[in-house]
């Protein structure tokens, strides 16, 4: 079994890296479709500086989601996360972390 991905253990993953390194960005993020307390995130089309991806991965702390079927969420270093196409779409892959060029690596859970 794989093991889930948290806001806190992807960020303590690329911290450390080159500033040059660049990694799998995200474009967006949300409450998960399938456990509202969880976090989504919506992979970009291209690569960033690491530190780029970080400043995003921060900004997330204390944010608060809405569910997708109600309630208010709040992000925090424990908050699982999840990979999407998009926004309010159902998905079955976890974020384990990043692979070996640098982009997001997923497990599918089903």
């Amino acid at each position: 079994m794989k093991t889930q991905a948290t806001r806190g253990s992807l960020i303590d993953m690329l911290t450390g890296l080159k500033d040059k390194t660049r990694v799998q960005s995200f474009t967006n993020h949300g409450s998960y479709r399938g456990h509202n307390n969880q976090c989504v995130l919506v992979a970009g089309p291209e690569k960033l500086p690491v530190r780029d991806v970080l400043h995003y991965l921060m900004q997330l702390l204390g944010q608060s989601m809405d569910g997708y079927s109600g309630g208010s969420y709040v992000i925090d270093s424990a908050t699982p996360l999840w990979l999407a196409p998009e926004l309010n779409v159902a998905s079955d892959e976890i974020i384990i972390g990043y692979d070996a060029q640098w982009n997001v690596a997923t497990h599918c859970i089903w």
